[in-house]
């Protein structure tokens, strides 16, 4: 085979089985602090900022609980956003917060 047919073959394979690779991809990078990569693969895939994990969670909700700040100011930025309450009041304390003010 010549490296146009495997580049159009390893292309299709990405584009019917990569939605959930690239999903589970980012949800690591994400859980694991990793903003760069973070970055890249919002850039570079169909992943949408919000989607939600196999637990009901975006990534901001990840970023928020385990404070991870610099990320998660990134996907605010990027118009994350959580999904619930506690979320929501963790991320108002952040926001409220001088010493964590690094949202604004």
């Amino acid at each position: 085979m010549n490296k146009q047919v495997v580049s159009l073959f390893a292309l299709l394979l990405l584009s019917t089985s990569s939605i959930f690779s690239f999903d589970k991809v980012f949800f690591e990078a994400v859980g694991t602090n990793r903003l760069s990569r973070v970055k890249t693969i919002l850039k570079k895939s169909y992943i949408q900022i919000n989607e939600l994990n196999h637990e009901n969670k975006t990534a901001l909700d990840i970023a928020v609980e385990r404070r991870y700040n610099k990320l998660a100011r990134y996907l605010l930025k990027q118009g994350g956003r959580v999904t619930t309450d506690v979320n929501a009041s963790l991320l108002r304390n952040h926001l409220s917060s001088r010493a964590l003010g690094f949202f604004i």
